[in-house]
């Protein structure tokens, strides 16, 4: 019997909706393969919640990567500096997070539970490739080897991946929402397009959390 791999990237602390799509997606450990793509905090309410589980979910086989939120988290308690705390904070809604841990946005306010992610961050893994399709949260580039990317590029990519992206494998991709995927704020399904495959609904923004099947590429949303 062949693997069921899914994925899903962008929870951004929507806790509730994350486990409803686990449950629609029939997620059995052991048995199938589960992606997380990287963003389980910020913006949405119960990051707290979304990073327990993901790490749950961890130590029962699911491949769990960065995302570039993890990534601002990590920077903005690392880089003593106001700008740093400023970015994540306000800019990509880390007071979120802090409040889902009961936490104020003073600068570097932090308890045990804090600690112990910020020690986790690192450990995460950029990317997962398989022989015909390569699951990363925001993007590849065309002219060097997966391995020797960036970790600029794995994470923050945009545009310059999802317009020019001529590789052989197909690339199953979060961190640019599918409304602008599409062209069309209105339209947060999952968005195929040339060996590229989108998954980042805007949860957090009023879309949909999806989660994708591979191979079959069928497609669960909340």
């Amino acid at each position: 019997m062949s693997t069921r791999y899914l994925a899903i990237s962008d929870i951004h602390g929507q806790y509730d909706e994350l486990c409803v799509l686990l449950q629609l997606a029939r997620y059995t450990p052991g048995v199938d393969q589960l992606i997380l793509m990287g963003d389980y905090i910020d913006r949405g309410p119960k990051s707290k919640e979304v990073l327990e589980l993901v790490m749950q979910l961890e130590t029962q086989g699911a491949i769990v990567l960065s995302g570039n939120h993890e990534a601002i988290m990590h920077a903005a308690y690392t880089y003593h500096s106001k700008q740093a705390w400023s970015h994540w904070v306000d800019r990509c809604r880390g007071d979120a997070t802090l409040a889902s841990f009961g936490l104020s946005a003073k600068m570097h306010t932090k308890n045990a539970e804090i600690e112990r992610i910020l020690r986790w961050i690192p450990t995460l893994p950029l990317y997962y490739e398989l022989d015909d399709v390569i699951f990363v949260h925001a993007g590849v580039t065309n002219d060097e080897p997966l391995h020797r990317m960036s970790k600029r590029t794995l994470l923050w990519s945009r545009d310059e991946f999802f317009t020019h992206y001529t590789g052989d494998k197909l690339v199953v991709f979060g961190h640019t929402t599918t409304p602008r995927l599409h062209q069309d704020p209105y339209n947060s399904d999952v968005y195929f397009g040339r060996r590229i495959i989108g998954i980042d609904g805007g949860s957090s923004v009023g879309g949909q959390l999806h989660c994708l099947e591979y191979p079959s590429l069928r497609v669960y949303s909340v």
